[in-house]
């Protein structure tokens, strides 16, 4: 008789360690695939210079737009930037407000880098002051499409982020053509589309 008690208490303390190490490991599953919401702050800056033609001066153009965003999981998160631009062309000086919200699209993740695409809107609006004291003129850019991304992360709280190149159309009034900026659309790759940046994830 105490034979069998033995068997059963020893068969019931196994199946009872095996329910727990399943239940553990279930917990412990959808722990681990549960999305990670993680919002951020940080910023961007860019420095860039155009050489003039035809005895022009060139421009120089210089930027920093503080970034606030919030990540839904690992694929897919929003967040706005906010900043200031401020170009220096021949005999007149352009100052800018910006605004870039954005929906952001994180197609590849690995342990450090992470590869995304921002689509949305840039809203660039400002004045063009002359050299000579003149009067201010209004501008007034926006631009609507996809810029690529690549994030590196240091630390577990703070990354790297770049962008390069530019998919979408651009919108310019006649003040902000006069000053440098463009209307058109298509596929831009050049160095002036680049901007690095620092955020802290929390």
């Amino acid at each position: 008789m105490k034979k069998y008690l033995i068997m059963a208490l020893t068969a019931m303390l196994l199946g009872g360690a095996a329910a727990s190490a399943k239940t553990a490991q279930t917990a412990s599953k959808g722990k681990a695939d549960a999305p990670a919401t993680k919002q951020y702050i940080g910023g961007s800056f860019s420095l860039w210079y155009e050489a003039g033609q035809n005895g022009s001066s060139g421009a120089f153009t210089a930027a920093i737009v503080p970034t606030y965003g919030w990540n839904f999981n690992k694929s897919w998160g929003i967040g706005v930037a906010a900043g200031y631009e401020r170009t220096f062309t021949d005999g007149a000086t352009v100052n800018s407000a910006v605004l870039r919200p954005y929906a952001r699209w994180t197609y590849l993740n690995t342990s450090r880098f992470h590869l995304f695409l921002d689509g949305g809107f840039s809203l660039i609006t400002g004045s063009v002051s002359n050299s000579g004291g003149g009067s201010s003129n209004g501008t007034l850019v926006f631009k609507f499409g996809v810029t690529p991304g690549l994030i590196f992360d240091m630390t577990e709280n703070f990354s790297l982020v770049a962008h390069v190149g530019f998919v979408g159309v651009q919108a310019a009034n006649d003040n902000a053509r006069a000053a440098g900026y463009s209307r058109g659309g298509g596929v831009q790759l050049t160095p002036n589309t680049l901007d690095f940046g620092l955020i802290y994830n929390f």
